[in-house]
This record gives C-alpha cells, structure tokens and sequence, in this order.
C-alpha cells in the first residue's frame, strides 16, 4: 500500500535499480563462488548462491556475525548447501 500512496515515481526509482543490484549481487557472488555458483534472479527479486559447504545455516551465522549480512540459509527454503540471497530495497550505492 505504501507504493501506491507514493506514487509510479517513486515505484520507477526502485524497479530501476533492480537490475542494477541484481548484476552487482551476480558479479560479487560469482567472484567469491564461481561462474554457475548463482540461480535466478528472473522474475524474483532474489538469487540462490551454491555454497562449496553443506552447512548453510553455519555460515549464514557467520556470514551475519562477522560482516552483518543478513542471508536466508537455503535449507529453510528447500535448497540445503545454498543460500538465497534478496538485492531489493537497496539503494545501488549501498549494494557496490
């Protein structure tokens, strides 16, 4: 409800910078992974990354601890040794 009180300016502002973030977030999780490390992304505004661990939930922990970043473990959405990653509702500064 709230976008619509806004107004399309504001709903433009933000699906502009969808893709955006989605490259970035793609770029950054290929480097670290490796190229085929990252599903979707087409019609979501998330992305599932393969983990070189199982233990998803471990390093969802660390990963929100050590650089507060906040991941979903892929085994609470059905995809063990993943985990799904959102590049909405952030600004593309914020995202680089």
């Amino acid at each position: 409800l709230s976008a619509l009180s806004a107004g399309r300016p504001w709903v433009k502002e933000r699906v502009r910078g969808l893709s955006e973030n989605r490259r970035i977030v793609i770029g950054a999780l290929e480097a670290a992974l490796g190229k085929g490390s990252v599903l979707g992304g087409s019609g979501a505004i998330y992305l599932m990354a393969r983990l070189p661990v199982e233990d998803d939930f471990r390093v969802v922990v660390w990963l929100t601890d050590k650089h507060r970043v906040c991941v979903i473990p892929g085994s609470a959405c059905g995809a063990p040794g993943m985990v799904r990653v959102c590049y909405a509702n952030l600004e593309v500064e914020r995202c680089r």
